[in-house]
């Protein structure tokens, strides 16, 4: 099964991708897009999770209003106590 990822705008993605067992890291790419009559136009995107010192690292590329696939936000999640 893949996921389907929905966003607050009206958008669900559905999400395909692998995991190399030698990374601590997941890379995963749109399969496919829903959209509601009124969301945005979003035609692709990519997810990037990896574990680097107790730290998770994440960033998302989109591809939507007539831009190419291209980085749109990132963070980093610590672990606290």
């Amino acid at each position: 099964a893949r996921p389907i990822s929905p966003h607050p705008s009206g958008i669900g993605e559905m999400h395909a991708g692998r995991r190399d067992p030698g990374k601590p890291s997941i890379q995963l790419r749109t399969d496919g897009v829903l959209r509601s009559p009124a969301a945005k136009e979003y035609n692709a995107g990519t997810r990037m999770y990896g574990l680097v010192d107790s730290r998770l690292f994440w960033a998302m590329d989109m591809a939507a209003v007539g831009q190419s696939l291209r980085s749109h936000a990132s963070a980093e999640l610590q672990r606290v106590g």
